[in-house]
């Protein structure tokens, strides 16, 4: 999901959904991603999985936390804001090694439920 009010970001966004595509989930089952802005989200009337927020959106965590909670979905992000905004489920930092920290009480709200295995090596907050 892009924020709809940054020029471009519908771009990064559709090059974003291009490699989710390329990856497989479990059982090597092939990923659909849909490509959302903010606006579009809150009228969207299909299936998701989870939000996958580009930067900029947490800007717009209302409308993100709406979504979240109406159809129990986690978001996943990059994005440190998306932490600030308390709108972040789990929050992915890639550098010299990859972190990811979740948001117990947001993922407890939404009701996600995580493998033990995925426990043990997440920071929780």
């Amino acid at each position: 999901m892009y924020p709809s009010d940054i020029p471009n970001a519908q771009v990064l966004a559709v090059e974003t959904a291009k490699s989710i595509g390329d990856m497989r989930g479990p059982n090597f089952r092939i990923l659909r991603s849909v490509v959302l802005s903010t606006i579009d989200l809150e009228k969207f009337q299909g299936h998701l999985d989870v939000i996958f927020l580009m930067p900029g959106a947490s800007k717009h965590s209302d409308v993100i936390l709406n979504a979240m909670h109406r159809n129990h979905l986690v978001s996943i992000s990059g994005d440190p804001a998306c932490v600030d905004a308390k709108c972040c489920v789990l929050m992915v930092h890639s550098g010299q090694r990859v972190e990811i920290s979740l948001n117990t009480a947001l993922a407890d709200a939404v009701g996600a439920h995580f493998s033990l295995v995925f426990m043990m090596v997440v920071k929780r907050e």
